[in-house]
């Protein structure tokens, strides 16, 4: 390939990076947006454009105040999620190979198989030991889950995430293994009715 031909087609290249980057301009200014709005405008009253000057800085304050109330439940999210995180224990893994700091680590499959340990044992075993670990296994999941995390990986991922939410959800909804407690004995004779009537004195009535 000669220098004119590279040449050429660096040309072109930079041309059509240009006009990509114009489009995206057109898209997101919208200047004929702006054209037609301002000449509409000019049609109003004094009146009816101080109302909507009004109208707009009312739509901007409460957008501020949204913007604002998102952004502070995002950080009390992320303060639970980090509560809800510290709970991972990985003493309490039953599939990991190797050791494992950190549910990020697991793969899905061993996440969902880690899940599913966990749900059974909090059933059965000290659910105050458990309870940390299982939710923090959950909350793992649910970030992988999340439709923007979903967005980043390939179709066949979502599927297999699709997969393992129905095992996660089937693992989570099993109900708890509650035992009654066992019926009270009383002291004493269990055969003992009372006191026999015939054997009472009719005078003292002992």
């Amino acid at each position: 390939m000669n220098h004119t031909t590279i040449r050429a087609i660096a040309i072109g290249v930079t041309a059509g990076a240009g006009v990509f980057a114009a489009l995206l301009a057109l898209v997101e200014y919208d200047p004929w947006h702006v054209v037609a709005e301002q000449i509409a405008r000019r049609q109003l009253s004094p009146a009816e454009r101080d109302e909507l000057e009004r109208l707009r800085i009312e739509q901007q304050d409460r957008d501020r105040r949204n913007r604002a109330y998102i952004e502070t439940e995002q950080q009390r999210r992320a303060e639970r999620d980090a509560a809800v995180a510290a709970g991972f224990n990985p003493d309490l893994l039953s599939t990991a190979t190797v050791p494992v700091g950190d549910p990020h680590e697991l793969t899905l499959a061993d996440l969902v198989a880690e899940i599913e340990h966990a749900e059974q044992a909090y059933r059965h075993r000290d659910r105050g030991l458990l309870y940390p670990h299982r939710e923090a296994l959950h909350l793992e999941f649910t970030r992988r889950n999340d439709w923007q995390a979903r967005m980043s990986v390939s179709r066949a991922d979502q599927l297999r995430l699709d997969l393992a939410a129905n095992r996660v959800q089937a693992a989570r909804s099993q109900p708890l293994d509650y035992c009654p407690p066992p019926p009270m004995v009383c002291d004493g004779y269990s055969d003992f009715t009372g006191p026999d009537l015939a054997d009472l004195d009719p005078e003292n009535g002992w």
